[in-house]
């Protein structure tokens, strides 16, 4: 009988070392697949905050060729915005003297911006011109004074309209 009994004892103890292998195996299993997303998720996790705030002297805006489309920078120490069309030339320039818009042959077409060497306030000013680069039509409003809008004819002659 002490045979069967230690039998029994031997069977009891392998059960039990076989339900605790079990457990370590399932308790590394997870683990393992914990560390795998730990290790997936690493990039995720240390990517830099978005800065607040972004210094620099020009930026560059590129299509999806690579090609420059917009420029923000300085121009003879002054800001500007720069808008490029699909073959690189300027079509449109934002600066604190006012806006430009250019033909496709880099021709002014048109101007508009606000004069604030007056000392009594701002006189915004818009003018369009011709395919040479000539004011053709022009408006301002001047403080303290009537508006004045004027023509200029083929001739260059100055055609002034009043209200």
């Amino acid at each position: 009988m002490p045979q069967a009994q230690d039998l029994q004892a031997v069977l009891s103890r392998i059960e039990k070392l076989e339900s605790q292998s079990r457990r370590w195996r399932l308790t590394a299993l997870f683990a393992c697949i914990a560390c795998g997303s730990l290790l997936a998720m690493r990039p995720a996790l240390s990517r830099p905050q978005a800065a607040r705030t972004v210094t620099a002297q020009e930026f560059i805006l590129v299509d999806a060729a690579g090609k420059a489309r917009a420029r923000l920078g300085f121009t003879y120490g002054s800001p500007g915005l720069k808008v490029m069309d699909t073959e690189g030339r300027t079509r449109a320039m934002l600066t604190p003297g006012g806006l430009s818009l250019l033909d496709a042959k880099h021709r002014e077409r048109l101007s508009a911006g606000l004069d604030d060497r007056e000392s009594e306030g701002c006189s915004p000013w818009l003018y369009l011109y011709d395919e040479h680069e000539h004011a053709r039509v022009g408006m301002t409003v001047h403080k303290g004074r009537e508006p004045m809008v004027f023509v200029i004819d083929e001739r260059k002659y100055l055609l002034e309209i009043k209200p």
